[in-house]
């Protein structure tokens, strides 16, 4: 099977369009699609734009929910840990690592855990993603 390609442009208004019609709000939509390009883009290609339908599937049948948000559950100074409660994983990492971020300019460092079964090469593509979005 060959590949088809895209521009960054054409699969960042899909993705968007696809999340927003499945529940999200632009921001949530454009986060998640974000992290899945970005994870194309660092040939991480089971975890990128690809699994829209995986993701939609699991929303469908409520293994995934659209409505959660993140909640701190357990916080420090320097560290927190984040419940998920079954949300998408992007927005559960992108907050961890917001608060990761935030902790780390308070005090000098920031360590934060999510409680999720939903992140799996998610780690390693969030860790880059601010460096692509600077």
């Amino acid at each position: 099977m060959g590949y088809q390609h895209w521009d960054h442009e054409t699969l960042l208004k899909l993705g968007c369009d696809v999340f927003q019609k499945l529940g999200f709000n632009d921001k949530d939509a454009w986060v998640i699609t974000d992290v899945l390009l970005a994870g194309d883009l660092y040939g991480i290609e089971s975890h990128g734009i690809q699994r829209l339908y995986r993701y939609y599937k699991g929303i469908r049948a409520g293994m995934i929910h659209t409505d959660t948000q993140p909640e701190t559950v357990f916080e420090t100074p320097v560290s927190a840990v984040i419940d998920g409660h079954d949300g998408m994983g992007q927005l559960i990492a992108h907050k961890a690592m917001e608060l990761a971020i935030e902790k780390a300019q308070k005090s000098g460092i920031g360590i934060v855990t999510e409680e999720t079964p939903i992140i799996t090469a998610l780690r390693d593509i969030m860790r880059k993603w601010p460096a692509i979005r600077a």
